[in-house]
């Protein structure tokens, strides 16, 4: 079995518009209904919803809602960027996008509202470089130590 064929014949029923269905609780919902409740929920019961694309802006926005110290991460399992990923043809990227139509249009409304954040935000070009100095910093256990330290 192709890919293509994969994604045209699998059970849609719990894989696609995974997130909408998630967020919005309904499983045998339309997609209209499930990205209203799903948008409804978020606005009620999330503080805050970032995004992978914007992992350190979003990370940067926590800090700030959460009063927390400088944040710093190490990756892990990270894939080497110099390997070559298959490409999936237009035709399957075309099928993915319209059985997650509604999961499309809550990343739009996300990373439309996120986007807004970013900008409102004061200094965040200089937080980020922050951010990736510490980053670099905490790669050793002595890094580590310096930064819990001096509260960095």
């Amino acid at each position: 079995m192709s890919f293509h064929d994969f994604v045209e014949n699998i059970d849609a029923s719990d894989v696609n518009n995974a997130q909408v269905r998630l967020i919005s609780g309904l499983k045998n919902a339309d997609d209209k209904t499930m990205l209203t409740t799903a948008l409804d929920n978020i606005d009620k019961h999330f503080s805050f919803v970032g995004l992978q694309e914007n992992y350190d802006e979003s990370l940067l926005l926590l800090q700030k809602l959460y009063g927390w110290s400088m944040p710093y991460y190490n990756y892990r399992n990270k894939t080497d960027s110099s390997k070559k990923i298959k490409t999936i043809s237009g035709e399957t990227r075309a099928l993915i996008l319209k059985k997650n139509a509604a999961d499309v249009k809550l990343f739009n409304h996300i990373q439309s509202k996120l986007t807004k954040q970013i900008e409102a935000e004061k200094n965040i070009s200089f937080q980020l470089l922050k951010l990736s100095y510490s980053n670099k910093i905490a790669k050793s256990i002595w890094g580590r130590r310096f930064l819990k330290v001096f509260k960095i």
